[in-house]
């Protein structure tokens, strides 16, 4: 392995995170409008962030002032009892989403919320995200209501109390840098399909959004060499500079003239002549994360000029580093070809025998 990778990702991991790094808290207020199936996202705005509405699926919305709150839910506890004979419904839950805009990450941290129920209402609570499709029960909590126990992420409530607020889910790493999350509140064990079961008052999401554009590398490739140089091809190799990736240029006959403009993606080959073409006659014949490639498709007795730029980001948010550095650009010429051979030169005795033919001269 390349040693220089662990420090490329380092150096990536730590600009992600510090690079235009915002704080948000994302609170979802029912007050007296949470009596519907959708609910729209009411709590402050974050650049590079949105949030979905908050959904009721799978059960019937239930009126419950300042709450969030169903009924329908899957049945299996009884008046009193601590033993449950139900399981959980993947199809009835609560859930909402929220997703970082083109050139951001978000990391959610916590989720803090209350669960709240009626007489006959669930007993028992998970959450899922969508990180596994929604596969595994999410089970670190940071602070947990003392009237409620958690096994594996299963939240218990008692039969007496009519809700438990201050819970704190941690969702774990892997809703950390990332373009979206989706996380769904899974209730069941209700005494009865009447009972009602929900979220109790607000629901807060805390993380960070950071934008993802990073700026053009600050170091560029060195050190352009080249080896097996033959009339119509050769291997270009350097020394990376601390951009994510590589873009070459080549030109042939002169200098490279042209260079590359942020915001833009090109298309390269190893077959000159073949990628882009940038400006006249600067044709893109690399473009990737490595530190050589083969170059073919060329003419003998030609100089091509070659120049290396790193880059960071794609598409819209490409940027460029397009100075020049030791030995980039660099040149290298195609050697000319071998000499045709001419007829063999005439011998004196081929030249006697044209003139006299096929007679022998006795000397």
């Amino acid at each position: 392995m390349n040693p220089r990778v662990p420090t490329l990702l380092t150096i990536l991991i730590f600009c992600l995170t510090l690079f235009g790094q915002t704080s948000f808290t994302a609170t979802y207020t029912f007050g007296s409008d949470g009596n519907v199936s959708s609910f729209a996202y009411n709590g402050s705005s974050y650049t590079g962030l949105s949030f979905s509405t908050i959904e009721k699926v799978g059960v019937t919305s239930s009126s419950s002032s300042g709450n969030f709150r169903a009924t329908g839910w899957p049945t299996g506890a009884t008046s009193g009892s601590d033993s449950f004979t139900g399981s959980v419904d993947l199809g009835k839950y609560i859930g909402f989403s929220l997703s970082a805009s083109e050139g951001y990450t978000l990391s959610v941290s916590a989720i803090t919320f209350g669960i709240g129920r009626s007489g006959t209402g669930t007993r028992q609570a998970q959450w899922r995200g969508s990180a596994d499709t929604y596969g595994t029960v999410l089970s670190s909590y940071n602070n947990i209501n003392s009237g409620l126990t958690n096994s594996s992420g299963v939240l218990t409530n008692p039969d007496s109390d009519p809700n438990w607020t201050g819970n704190i889910l941690s969702p774990g790493s892997n809703y950390s840098n990332v373009s979206n999350a989706g996380f769904r509140l899974y209730l069941f064990n209700a005494e009865a399909g009447t009972g009602t079961a929900g979220l109790q008052g607000p629901i807060t999401i805390s993380g960070t959004v950071s934008s993802a554009i990073l700026p053009a590398p600050s170091s560029q490739a060195s050190g352009i060499s080249f080896a097996n140089v033959s009339q119509n091809g050769m291997d270009i190799s350097w020394t990376s500079g601390n951009g994510a990736q590589r873009l070459v240029l080549a030109r042939a006959g002169a200098a490279v003239s042209g260079n590359p403009v942020d915001g833009n993606d090109y298309s390269a080959s190893g077959v000159f002549g073949s990628g882009d073409q940038i400006g006249s006659g600067n044709y893109v014949v690399y473009e990737g994360s490595g530190t050589s490639f083969s170059l073919s498709g060329l003419t003998a007795s030609t100089t091509y000029n070659i120049r290396v730029y790193e880059f960071n980001n794609s598409g819209a948010n490409t940027r460029y580093n397009i100075n020049s550095a030791t030995s980039n650009p660099a040149s290298q010429a195609t050697p000319a070809p071998l000499p045709v051979p001419g007829p063999p030169a005439a011998t004196a005795a081929s030249q006697v025998e044209q003139r006299f033919g096929s007679h022998s001269i006795p000397f």
